[in-house]
């Protein structure tokens, strides 16, 4: 399940250019123009009235067509390895992003991302999400602000807004780089447990790359940094000048289950567990955030699954999965599971149990928490 996470990021930091809801934060005003057809543009002439003049011939313009982009032309595996300084896995195609993790454990992961015209509304909402669930200030005022400069593709007023909005937040830094050939750089370090998760965004013209990390406690923000802005050179120089988002023909070489969501197969053998702490809809009032979730023992079962994620007020809320979430797994053989949550926000959580055969239990209601600092 580790894996399965790990996959999401796009969320939220990536996590999520084509499929994403935006009603809590960016809503979409325009669809991603996706066409892969030729378009003949013909420009006729007035009509000449002087007989001696040669015919004049229609005008024909062609428009490049937008390319389908696969994501994981973007990325190399041996590139991937020398930033994660590990082997990595097959990597993973989805909703425009390529990803590759850690091979040892799934712990570790980059992603990269590219986008152009109304498609960057995918890559903008990522990073407003990113910072909004590291506990940065997104009232319902920026929130409209920034919506605003994403529909009119003011990429150097978006970035400078959540780097604005970042401020004060105490494990995460946010920050616009000058870097030549490049309009706009922006850059988020954020600190977390026995990890590390870095956000680079680099625009030129009216097309992003979006590089995201989770990385180890031993690498450095400088370091990542740098690689992540190499990175993004070869990535700008394997784009083709007009392109849009698209599934890779082939299938991804490594399979992607429904994050955190167990498959269930044949007869359900085990009843939900009996959730019991934290208290269903609890305010909770400290800092730092660390959670235990607690719930009664299943009789047959082997180990648990837990999901958990992260909230943006609304009503009904808009909740989202977060890689940082987990310490190194959300799956445990006792009947209590601890983590650090990541903002000062609402969040939910839900278990499952699992018996001898691997087989998944009903799942439990989510219960509801909110962390006030």
């Amino acid at each position: 399940m580790t894996k399965n996470l790990k996959f999401l990021v796009l969320f939220v930091f990536s996590v999520s250019l084509l499929a994403c809801n935006l009603s809590t934060l960016l809503q979409k005003t325009a669809e991603p123009g996706s066409s892969t057809i030729e378009t003949l543009v013909i420009n006729t002439p007035l009509p000449i009235q002087s007989t001696t003049s040669p015919t004049a011939m229609p005008t024909i313009e062609i428009q490049a067509a937008a390319q389908g982009l696969d994501p994981c032309t973007l990325i190399t595996g041996p590139e991937a390895e020398a930033i994660l300084a590990e082997s990595v896995s097959a990597p993973n195609a989805m909703s425009g992003t390529c990803s590759y993790s850690n091979a040892k454990d799934s712990l570790y992961l980059i992603s990269v991302a590219a986008a152009q015209d109304a498609d960057t509304n995918g890559v903008l909402q990522g990073q407003a999400m990113l910072i909004g669930f590291a506990g940065a200030q997104l009232d319902e005022a920026r929130m409209t602000k920034l919506k605003s400069m994403a529909a009119s593709m003011d990429f150097t007023g978006f970035f400078t807004e959540l780097v604005a909005a970042a401020e004060g937040t105490p494990t995460l830094k946010a920050k616009l780089i000058d870097k030549d050939g490049q309009d706009v750089t922006y850059w988020t370090w954020q600190s977390a447990d026995t990890r590390r998760q870095g956000a680079y965004v680099a625009v030129r013209g009216n097309t992003l790359v979006n590089i995201n990390l989770i990385v180890s406690e031993t690498q450095t923000e400088e370091a990542m940094l740098a690689a992540a802005g190499e990175l993004a050179d070869q990535v700008f120089e394997r784009l083709p000048a007009k392109f849009s988002l698209a599934v890779p023909t082939s299938n991804p070489t490594q399979a992607v289950e429904s994050m955190a969501t167990p498959t269930l197969v044949g007869p359900v053998l085990l009843p939900a567990p009996n959730q019991k702490a934290p208290a269903n809809g609890i305010s909770i009032d400290k800092y730092p955030r660390a959670t235990t979730l607690e719930w009664a023992a299943v009789p047959g079962a082997v180990k648990y699954g837990v999901e958990i994620q992260g909230c943006e007020a609304g009503n009904p809320p808009t909740c989202y999965p977060h890689p940082m979430y987990e310490n190194t797994s959300r799956e445990t053989t006792t009947t209590s599971y601890t983590f650090t949550f990541m903002g000062m926000q609402p969040g939910q959580w839900r278990v499952w149990a699992v018996d001898a055969n691997g087989q998944a239990g009903e799942l439990s209601p989510w219960w509801t928490f909110t962390y006030l600092k």
